[in-house]
C-alpha cells in the first residue's frame, strides 16, 4: 500500500514539475476575447450548448432554436412550435442531433443546402419526457437524458436505460471511452451503458453534479455545483474550492491533460490544473461579456466557445498573442518594458509599472504595482550599469528601492531616448527636445552633466556607434551626424546627409538602428546602410518597397515594419527581407503612433505597446493553421429585381444554370474563428478545361461575383491565406447553358437553314441567271428592232428629204419651162414664120414636159402614205387647192422652220408668215389657232 501511495506521490509531482514549467512558459494572462451580443446573431440571448460539424460549421443552441455560424455569417434554424435547444452533440457520420422540451431529432439538408429540423419526437415513449439536457453520440448511437431517465437511440429505435423514478432526479451524463455513466441523486455515479446499471462512486450521491473531466492514468475530476472533487486527493483542490467560493458552477471543460476551465454562474471563468492551482480567472473585468457562462465548449482549432446568459464569446485559447487587462492594475498606453531579473517593468502613458515573479504572474493575472516618485508618460527604459532608467516625458529617472529618483536638471528639456556609449561604459546619451544630454556613472549613480553644445535639433531617434559618433533622425529635416569632443560635452562637427548625398526632402527619415554591429536607417525611400560617409541603399529591403511606415530591430535578429500602426515581422528568403504575415499583424489594438513598441524582453517571448496598454507574442508559439478547406456557403442569382439564393452551402452535383441566370454570386468562408481579419481569400475560374484567370486575391470580402458568363462548362476554385500559410482550396462546378439560340437543336436548324438557303439562293440564282439571259435577248431584239427603226426613220427621214426634194424640183421645174415658154413666145413673135416652125419642136417639148404631173403626183402619193392621207384630208377640208398652196402646207408638216420654207419657195420670211395668216382667215380658223399645230393634228 504504502508503495502504491509513493508511486502515485511520484507521478504526482512529475505532473507538477511538468505543469510549473508549462505554467512558466506559457504566454500571458488573457486571450484575446471575441463577443458576440445579440445585435451581431440576432437572435434570443441565451445559449445553451455548442457542437461543430465535420465542415468546421460551429452550431450554437439558442433559446429561439439553433445558430449556425461559419465564422463569417450567422443563420437561424427553427426547431418545433420554436422550442429552445438545449443540448446537441454530432455523431461519426456527421449527423448532429438535438434535445429540447420533449423533443428529440437531428438536422439534414435540403436540396438547397438549407439544414433544416427533423423532429423523431414520435419515436419517443408515451411518458412525460421533459427536457432534454444532456446529450451524446457514441458512434451510431445517442444517449440523452432528462430529469428522471436516461435514453438510447439506435437503430432508428428509443430504449429507456434508467428507471422512472421521480424521487431521484439525474443531472448529468457524460462518456468514459465507451461508457455512459450518469450522476443520479442519492445514487452518485452510475454507469448506465453498456449492460446493466452498475455503481461506480456514491460519494456525490447528494450533490448536483455539473461535469466530470477524465484525464491519463485514469485521474477523473468531478464538478458539483459548488465544489472540485478529486477522490484520489481530496484536500488537493481545498484552496481552489475556497477561491472560487460560491460561484455556483455550471460546467467544466478539458483543455488538455494538466488543465481545464470551470464555468460559473456568478464568477466567470476559473482556469486550473490537476494539481489543485487556480491558475487564473477570467471574468467581466477580464473582457468576457458577462460573469454567467452556461457551457464551455472547444472547437477543432483549439479556440474555447462561451455561452453567455446574454451573448456569445470566443477564447482564442491557442493563439501566440496574449492582452494584459486593465483589471491587472495597469493603465493607459503602452511605450516600452524591460526584465531585470525575474521582474517586469512596463512604462505607459500614465506611469512605469512593475510585476515580480512577471511570467508565472502574468499567467495568474497578478497585479502590478506602480512605480513612486514618477508619473506622466514613459517614453523608454534601459539598463546601464544595472541601473533601470526611465525616460520620462520632461525627465530622467532612475529606480532605487521600488522608487524612481529624477536624476536630469529639472530643466524640462523632454527624455526621448537613452542610449549607453558602446565605447565607454561609464557615459550615455539621452535624447531631448533640443538636441543630446551628456550622463556619467559615478559612485553608483548616473548623474546629469550637461546638455551637448553645438546641437540643437529634436532627437527623439538617436543611436551611438561604436566610435561614440552620435547619429539623430529627425523626420524630414534629415540625418545628423554629431562628432562630440574628447570630453563629450560639444559637437565638434554636424553632418546633415541630406545636404551631404542631395537626398530628397521628402525622402522622410523614419528610423535608425543597430543590427548586427551596422546602423541601418530607414526611410519612406528605402533603407540605408550607414558606411563611413556615405549612405549605401540596401537592395535586401527593396522588396519591402515603401509601404513600411517605418523599420525597426526587435532582438538580435529579428526585425519588424510598421504598417498602418500595426507591426509586421520581416523574415529574409533568398537574401531579401519579406513581410510574415503573423499574428502580430492583426492585433485587436493599434499600437501607438510614431512610438511603437516591439521588443524582445525574454528569449522568444516580445512585448507590444498597444494603444490599450501591452500585449504579449511568443515567437516559437504562432497558431498552425489546419488544413481546414474553405467551404461553398451560397450560391445566389443577380438580378434586377433582387439577389436570389440557391444554395446554402455547396451543391452535390454539377449545377445547370440558364443563360438568363449568367450572373452569379459565390459566398465562401474558411470556419477559422476569431481571425477574420487575418484571412486573405484567392480565387480562380476555369472554362470548359482553360484558366479564365489565375489567382486573384479578394480583400476584405468573402465573395466573388460572375456577370455575363457565355456558355459552358465552369470550374470555380477558391483557397484562404492566413498569414504566411494557404489554407486548404476548394472547388465548384457548374453549367451555363447557352440562349436557346446558340442551343444545339438551334444550331443544327441553323446548319439545315443555311443549307436551305443556299440550295434556294442557287436554284434562285439559276432562275435568275435563266431571266436574265431572255431578258438579255429581249434587251437585244429590241436594240435591234430599234437600230431598225432607226434606220427606217433614218430612211423616212432621206424619203421626206427626197420627196420634199422631188416635190421643189417639181416645182422649180415648171416654173422654169413655163419661164422658157413665156420667153419662147415673145421671142418667136418677132420672127418669121418659118422660123417660127422651128421653135415648135422645142415648144411641143416644153409643153409636154409642163403637163407631166407624174413627179408631183408621186409626192402627194407618198406623202399621204407617211402622213396619215394629208393632201387628202387638206382637200376634203378646204377644197381644190394648188400645187404651191398644197406643197407650203406639206413643208409646215415636215416641221420646216420659216426660214427653210422660204429658201425652199425662195420667198421672203414674211412672205411665209403672210401666206399662213391668209390662209388662216381663209380657212376661218380661231385667232388663238396655230397654223402649224392644225395642220399636224389633220
Amino acid at each position: 500500500m504504502c508503495c502504491l501511495l509513493l508511486e502515485a506521490m511520484k507521478k504526482l509531482t512529475s505532473c507538477f514539475l511538468f505543469c510549473l514549467v508549462v505554467s512558466l512558459n506559457a504566454l500571458a494572462s488573457v486571450p484575446e476575447i471575441v463577443n458576440f451580443s445579440t445585435k451581431t446573431y440576432k437572435s434570443h440571448p441565451i445559449n445553451y450548448c455548442f457542437t461543430q460539424d465535420t465542415a468546421g460549421v460551429m452550431f450554437i443552441g439558442n433559446a429561439y432554436g439553433i445558430l449556425e455560424y461559419d465564422g463569417q455569417s450567422w443563420r437561424k434554424i427553427a426547431l418545433v412550435d420554436g422550442k429552445s435547444a438545449l443540448s446537441m452533440d454530432v455523431d461519426v457520420n456527421g449527423r448532429i442531433y438535438i434535445g429540447s422540451s420533449a423533443e428529440f431529432g437531428y438536422l439534414q439538408k435540403t436540396a438547397a443546402g438549407i439544414n433544416e429540423y427533423v423532429s423523431l419526437k414520435a419515436k419517443l415513449p408515451k411518458e412525460d419526457i421533459n427536457e432534454i439536457l444532456n446529450l451524446i453520440c457514441i458512434d451510431n448511437t445517442v444517449y440523452f437524458r432528462s430529469l428522471y431517465a436516461v435514453y438510447q437511440y439506435k437503430n432508428n429505435k428509443i430504449t429507456k436505460l434508467t428507471p422512472l423514478d421521480k424521487s431521484q432526479l439525474i443531472y448529468f451524463i457524460d462518456k468514459q471511452q465507451e461508457k455512459i455513466l450518469a450522476a443520479k441523486l442519492g445514487k452518485g455515479i452510475i454507469q448506465v451503458a453498456p449492460g446493466k446499471p452498475q455503481k461506480i462512486a456514491s460519494f456525490l450521491s447528494n450533490d448536483q453534479v455539473r461535469g466530470i473531466l477524465h484525464f491519463q492514468n485514469e485521474t477523473t475530476i468531478y464538478l458539483t455545483d459548488q465544489k472540485i472533487f478529486f477522490p484520489d486527493h481530496p484536500e488537493l483542490y481545498h484552496q481552489a474550492n475556497e477561491q472560487i467560493g460560491k460561484a455556483n458552477i455550471t460546467c467544466g471543460l478539458k483543455i488538455n491533460e494538466t488543465e481545464f476551465l470551470i464555468g460559473t454562474v456568478n464568477k466567470g471563468i476559473f482556469h486550473l490544473n490537476v494539481e489543485g492551482e487556480l491558475i487564473s480567472n477570467f471574468n467581466k473585468n477580464s473582457g468576457l461579456q458577462n460573469n454567467f457562462i452556461r457551457d464551455l465548449f472547444l472547437d477543432r482549432s483549439g479556440n474555447i466557445w462561451l455561452a453567455y446568459n446574454s451573448g456569445i464569446g470566443l477564447l482564442k485559447w491557442n493563439s501566440s498573442i496574449r492582452y494584459i487587462p486593465p483589471s491587472m492594475g495597469i493603465r493607459g498606453m503602452g511605450y516600452c518594458a524591460l526584465v531585470k531579473g525575474d521582474t517586469l517593468f512596463a512604462g505607459t502613458s500614465s506611469g512605469l509599472y512593475y510585476l515580480p515573479h512577471w511570467q508565472r504572474s502574468l499567467k495568474q493575472q497578478k497585479n502590478f504595482t506602480k512605480v513612486k516618485g514618477i508619473d506622466g508618460m514613459i517614453n523608454d527604459l534601459n539598463l546601464a550599469n544595472g541601473k533601470i532608467i526611465a525616460c520620462q516625458k520632461a525627465e530622467v529617472f532612475q529606480l532605487s528601492k521600488g522608487s524612481a529618483i529624477r536624476i536630469s536638471n529639472g530643466e524640462w528639456f523632454g527624455a526621448w531616448k537613452w542610449k549607453n556609449n558602446p565605447n565607454r561604459q561609464n557615459q550615455a546619451f539621452v535624447g531631448t527636445n533640443i538636441g543630446l544630454s551628456n550622463y556619467t556613472f559615478s559612485e553608483n549613480q548616473w548623474v546629469f552633466q550637461n546638455q551637448i553644445k553645438g546641437f540643437r535639433e529634436s532627437s527623439r531617434v538617436f543611436e551611438v556607434d561604436k566610435q561614440g559618433v552620435l547619429w539623430t533622425v529627425q523626420g524630414n529635416k534629415g540625418l545628423f551626424r554629431v562628432q562630440l569632443n574628447e570630453q563629450g560635452d560639444s559637437a565638434i562637427s554636424v553632418t546633415n546627409y541630406i545636404n551631404l548625398m542631395h537626398l530628397n526632402r521628402q525622402d522622410y527619415f523614419n528610423d535608425i538602428f543597430t543590427f548586427h554591429d551596422s546602423l541601418i536607417v530607414t526611410s519612406y525611400g528605402g533603407t540605408y546602410l550607414v558606411q563611413q560617409d556615405s549612405l549605401i541603399l540596401l537592395k535586401s529591403f527593396s522588396k519591402l518597397k515603401s509601404r513600411a511606415n517605418r523599420i525597426r530591430k526587435y532582438n538580435e535578429d529579428g526585425l519588424y515594419a510598421i504598417y498602418d500602426d500595426q507591426a509586421h515581422l520581416l523574415k529574409q528568403v533568398s537574401g531579401h527581407w519579406e513581410v510574415n504575415q503573423t499574428p502580430v499583424s492583426f492585433l485587436k489594438s493599434y499600437l501607438v503612433g510614431s512610438a511603437e513598441f516591439f521588443y524582445e524582453v525574454s528569449d522568444q517571448t516580445c512585448f507590444i505597446g498597444t494603444q490599450d496598454g501591452f500585449a504579449t507574442f511568443s515567437v516559437n508559439d504562432q497558431e498552425v493553421i489546419q488544413k481546414t478547406p474553405c467551404l461553398i456557403r451560397g450560391i445566389e442569382l443577380l438580378n434586377p429585381a433582387g439577389d436570389s439564393l440557391l444554395f446554402s452551402n455547396k451543391p452535390t452535383a454539377n449545377q445547370v444554370f440558364s443563360y438568363a441566370h449568367n450572373n452569379i454570386k459565390i459566398s465562401y468562408t474558411l470556419p477559422l474563428y476569431g481571425n477574420k481579419k487575418q484571412i486573405l481569400y484567392e480565387t480562380r475560374l476555369f472554362k470548359n478545361g482553360d484558366e479564365v484567370h489565375n489567382w486573384k486575391k479578394a480583400y476584405a470580402v468573402n465573395f466573388k461575383e460572375y456577370t455575363n458568363l457565355r456558355e459552358g462548362k465552369y470550374l470555380f476554385e477558391v483557397r484562404a491565406q492566413v498569414g504566411d500559410q494557404l489554407a486548404g482550396d476548394t472547388s465548384l462546378s457548374f453549367t451555363i447553358s447557352p440562349p436557346w439560340y446558340r442551343t444545339n437543336f438551334m444550331k443544327a436548324v441553323y446548319f439545315l437553314s443555311a443549307f436551305a438557303c443556299v440550295f434556294l439562293v442557287i436554284k434562285l440564282f439559276k432562275r435568275q441567271k435563266r431571266k436574265l439571259e431572255i431578258q438579255n435577248r429581249k434587251e437585244l431584239e429590241i436594240k435591234e428592232r430599234l437600230y431598225e427603226g432607226e434606220k427606217l426613220a433614218t430612211a423616212l427621214k432621206n424619203k421626206e428629204k427626197e420627196l420634199a426634194y422631188l416635190a421643189l424640183t417639181y416645182t422649180q421645174k415648171k416654173d422654169l419651162l413655163a419661164r422658157l415658154t413665156s420667153q419662147l413666145n415673145k421671142i418667136s413673135k418677132d420672127l418669121s414664120h418659118a422660123d417660127q416652125i422651128k421653135f415648135r419642136p422645142v415648144e411641143s417639148a416644153i409643153s409636154s414636159n409642163l403637163d407631166d404631173e407624174s413627179n408631183w403626183e408621186n409626192f402627194q402619193l407618198h406623202f399621204d402614205e407617211k402622213n396619215d392621207n394629208f393632201f387628202k384630208k387638206l382637200k376634203q377640208k378646204h377644197g381644190k387647192m394648188n400645187e404651191s398652196y398644197l406643197l407650203f402646207c406639206s413643208y409646215v408638216r415636215m416641221g420646216k422652220s420659216n426660214k427653210e420654207i422660204a429658201d425652199l419657195l425662195n420667198i421672203s420670211v414674211a412672205a411665209v408668215e403672210k401666206r399662213k395668216y391668209r390662209m388662216k382667215k381663209k380657212w376661218d380658223l380661231p385667232e388663238q389657232t396655230s397654223f402649224t399645230e392644225y395642220l399636224n393634228n389633220l
